[in-house]
C-alpha cells in the first residue's frame, strides 16, 4: 500500500504529520500530491476546541498540489471543456 504524510488532528494542541495510506481515486475525483500548504483560521479552530472534528481526521484545505491520478471521467470532461479544468 502506498503511504502519504498528513496533518492528522488528535485533539485539542495536538496535531502530527503521520504517514497514512494514499487513496485512491473514485469517479470524478483526483489524488493530488501536496507540494506546499498553510493554515486558516478553521485550523486554528480546531486546536483551540472552537470548531468539532473527531479525532483521527486528516485535516488541511489551503493546499498547492500536482496532480498524482484521475479517474476517467476527468479525461472526458478535459475534452469537452478544451482542457479548462486545471489540467
Amino acid at each position: 500500500m502506498e503511504k502519504m504524510r498528513a496533518t492528522v488532528f488528535h485533539g485539542v494542541n495536538d496535531i502530527r504529520v503521520e504517514e497514512v495510506a494514499r487513496p485512491r481515486a473514485g469517479v470524478g475525483e483526483a489524488v493530488m500530491r501536496v507540494t506546499l500548504t498553510t493554515i486558516c483560521g478553521t485550523d486554528l479552530h480546531l486546536v483551540r476546541d472552537e470548531y468539532p472534528v473527531e479525532p483521527g481526521r486528516i485535516i488541511g484545505h489551503e493546499p498547492v498540489s500536482v496532480i498524482l491520478a484521475r479517474n476517467q471521467i476527468w479525461v472526458n470532461l478535459r475534452n469537452a471543456s478544451g482542457g479548462r479544468n486545471g489540467s
